[in-house]
């Protein structure tokens, strides 16, 4: 809609961007505010609708979650810090086991 409304075809617009890093940021950009307009205000209608739109709702959480990491389930981040703390409490500890052993005096 928005080549369109500037005059010009889908498939420039797709052609300046693989050009065009900055354009392709532009674009990347304005979607993303475009989305959030009008995604954010269609789930705040439908959560207030109550049960008669209950399918409808679950299919557009599905897009908002595909769409923008911010709405998806933090698990999988919680999931990643977990790893990554158990992996460099594995490289403390091997290492502490890998230190020669230092005798004491006396």
């Amino acid at each position: 809609m928005a080549a369109a409304g500037a005059g010009v075809t889908p498939r420039s617009v797709q052609l300046w961007e693989k050009a065009d890093e900055a354009f392709r940021n532009a674009v990347a950009a304005a979607e993303q505010i475009g989305f959030a307009g009008v995604i954010e205000s269609e789930l705040y209608r439908r959560a207030l609708a109550g049960q008669e739109d209950r399918g409808s709702m679950r299919a557009l959480e599905m897009v908002v979650k595909s769409r923008d990491a911010a709405y998806r389930e933090k698990s999988q981040i919680s999931l990643e810090v977990v790893q990554r703390a158990e992996e460099t409490h594995r490289r403390l500890v091997d290492g502490w086991n890998s230190a020669p052993a230092v005798e004491s005096a006396g």
